[in-house]
């Protein structure tokens, strides 16, 4: 199996791995800078703080989505290490399942529940039909998100960091292409933005299977990988919920500041929007080196290395150390 992470020097394989991860990220903020200053530029700043005000709701949906894939691929890290094909298969198969209903539940929730929540987080009157459109559009691609996030993390569990990065790339520029067409050409407002995000990111999502089916056969499951197993089921629960839950309570307390942010009106709004950006830029490095030592222990944990793990997460420590000073 290719981009093993169980052999070689330790700590060139996670800076190998590590760097791309990093990389991503960054395209990843760019992601949302771009969608900043086009919206704040041609829209100007309620339409800016419409789109600012979504971020804390958007943050807690996604970031819980996120920790549930990354937690399911543990399982796939360690069947690739352990080189048992049989159950990565059953693995990814398994974590399809569990996407897809999470993805169902969420959509359901964060739609339905909108208007609960937009009062919850105190939005402004004179933004809040914008914020709403926005909010409903990003909202209903839910299942759009979260399945990328799986497939990418499905990847990466693999030991291969560096796709992710020329995805995030091409969506980068996707996204401002169709943030310049609906927004200027079409004038569709924030909608437009909304719609922008999504659509890039389902083109990513496609790239995404077609690269992992083409590159990995091992991903091609079969009829009986579909075999759900209720102890297997549960096993991949107990990785993906806490996770999950670790993801999102940061969230939890952006919702909470949100409420009274919310409450400063649409200029200091705008201002906060603009600076998230940047504030990302600081934390980028040290989740990039957690996702590393996620899947380096996984994969050394499967192939019952366990004195390689010990090495790889000292040598791990002291890489965070250097990013955080940088």
């Amino acid at each position: 199996m290719k981009n093993n992470l169980t052999t070689g020097s330790p700590l060139k394989v996670i800076i190998l791995f590590t760097l791309p991860i990093i990389l991503g990220n960054l395209f990843q903020i760019l992601y949302g800078m771009t969608d900043a200053a086009i919206v704040g530029r041609t829209l100007g700043p309620d339409a800016l703080a419409a789109v600012g005000a979504t971020s804390a709701p958007q943050w807690l949906v996604i970031s819980f989505s996120v920790g549930i894939c990354e937690g399911l691929c543990f399982v796939v890290s360690q069947k690739f290490g352990a080189k048992d094909e049989k159950g990565l298969k059953d693995s990814v198969a398994i974590g399809i399942i569990i996407v897809a209903i999470t993805s169902i539940v969420f959509t359901f929730l964060a739609t339905f529940f909108l208007d609960n929540l937009m009062e919850l987080i105190n939005i402004p009157q004179n933004i809040y039909k914008d914020c709403r459109f926005y909010m409903f559009t990003i909202f209903s691609g839910l299942g759009v998100t979260i399945f990328y996030n799986y497939f990418a993390s499905v990847l990466r569990s693999m030991g291969n960091s560096k796709i992710y990065l020329v995805f995030l790339v091409i969506s980068c520029i996707l996204n401002v292409i169709f943030d310049l067409v609906f927004i200027i050409i079409f004038e569709m407002g924030v909608f437009g933005a909304g719609l922008a995000t999504l659509l890039s990111k389902f083109v990513l999502l496609i790239l995404c299977i077609a690269y992992a089916l083409r590159k990995y056969p091992v991903l091609r499951l079969k009829k009986e990988n579909w075999h759900i197993n209720s102890s297997y089921f549960i096993s991949h629960i107990k990785y993906g919920l806490p996770t999950a839950l670790l993801q999102c309570s940061t969230g939890i307390g952006n919702i909470v500041s949100a409420a009274y942010i919310n409450t400063l009106g649409s200029l200091p709004l705008a201002a906060i929007a603009g600076a998230q950006s940047i504030e990302q830029i600081v934390g980028t490095t040290m989740s990039a080196t957690g996702v590393t030592a996620g899947t380096y222990t996984a994969q050394n944990y499967g192939a019952r290395e366990y004195g390689r793990i010990k090495v790889g997460i000292r040598k791990l420590t002291l890489l965070m150390f250097a990013f955080v000073a940088v």
